[in-house]
């Protein structure tokens, strides 16, 4: 038998338990109503912040968006072109020099959209210098972060006056933490939604393993003739190796490399090639950071919880099998 109706829910009891999982419960910075929500993924948090800002502040028709910092922001700027939107496309490589940028926005600028951590490599980026000149500017700021939240310390997971904060947990889940002016918004979504988070969100926001060390002693020893993809001293999660090749694709050594393995999974190893993700376009916040395309195709991202005395040989075998199918 099918009952088909669903008991209410309390919005602010759903905000307090959000505010104890990611333990900023005690953080008055976020204690506001409506400051905490939860979300169906990045694609959904990120519609419903921006798409609630511009229903929020109509007169404001520009938008910026910072080229080269991931894929989840390319269909919201094919959206709001479509709506008419001036729209200012800010290169990764403009924001890694300086923030003069910042100064040439339109006036009617209504938000920026930036990552603090790209999606695959786990590099950091600096956001909050941006962030704050942006709320000096009375600018919203949309900042998604993928795995940077879980490296820092609760008590900054917090937002701006005009901040707007996103928090991927897995591809199911996201948490936004919403400045004052930024939790105003409407959700685009309305009706009663039953949806036991507790767990996937106590999953997606476990501590990662980060082993700075290991994964620099690691990549250093250029196993199967790997090259390191970051020089010493560059800012990132140490939470994986990230290592390429430009004569093999990254893709067929992830498999070749679970085969010998056994014990790997999607979580412990990804590539960056085409292959391994599908589509022809999917990497191409890659090339904007300045990267070429035998470089991308053979990226390979290795969880620090698969590196231990066998890894190294497995790779070198690994290797061997692929270049002996290469002919």
């Amino acid at each position: 038998m099918k009952i088909d109706l669903l008991s209410n829910t309390d919005p602010r009891e759903q905000e307090i338990s959000l505010q104890k999982l990611i333990g900023v419960a005690d953080n008055p910075r976020v204690a506001s109503p409506n400051s905490v929500r939860s979300y169906f993924g990045l694609s959904h948090a990120l519609n419903e912040v921006t798409r609630g800002l511009a229903r929020l502040y109509p007169h404001k028709r520009s938008l910026a968006f910072i080229k080269g910092c991931g894929p989840y922001f390319e269909p919201l700027i094919k959206y709001f072109s479509m709506e008419g939107y001036q729209l200012q496309e800010i290169p990764i490589a403009d924001v890694r020099k300086n923030n003069d940028w910042i100064e040439a926005l339109k006036k009617d600028t209504l938000f920026v959209t930036m990552v603090d951590d790209d999606p695959l490599t786990g590099e950091l980026f600096e956001t909050q210098n941006i962030n704050s000149i942006l709320t000096s500017k009375k600018i919203f700021s949309v900042r998604l972060s993928h795995s940077a939240h879980l490296t820092e310390q609760t008590s900054d997971l917090t937002s701006d006056l005009y901040g707007a904060r996103i928090f991927s947990g897995t591809s199911m889940c996201a948490i936004t933490i919403l400045g004052e002016r930024a939790s105003k918004i409407e959700p685009l979504f309305f009706g009663d939604v039953s949806w036991n988070f507790a767990q996937e969100f106590t999953q997606a926001f476990a501590r990662p393993l980060q082993n700075q060390k290991l994964i620099e002693d690691f990549e250093s020893r250029k196993w199967a003739g790997a090259k390191p993809f970051f020089s010493p001293g560059s800012k990132r999660i140490f939470d994986r190796a990230v290592l390429y090749w430009t004569d093999m694709d990254g893709e067929a050594f992830v498999t070749e490399l679970s085969k010998i393995k056994k014990k790997s999974s999607p979580k412990t190893l990804a590539a960056a090639s085409l292959c391994h993700w599908g589509g022809l376009t999917k990497m191409d916040w890659l090339k904007l950071q300045g990267f070429n395309p035998e470089m991308i195709r053979g990226l390979v991202v290795i969880s620090s919880s698969l590196i231990d005395d066998q890894l190294g040989p497995a790779m070198e075998a690994a290797r061997a099998e692929i270049l002996n199918l290469q002919g």
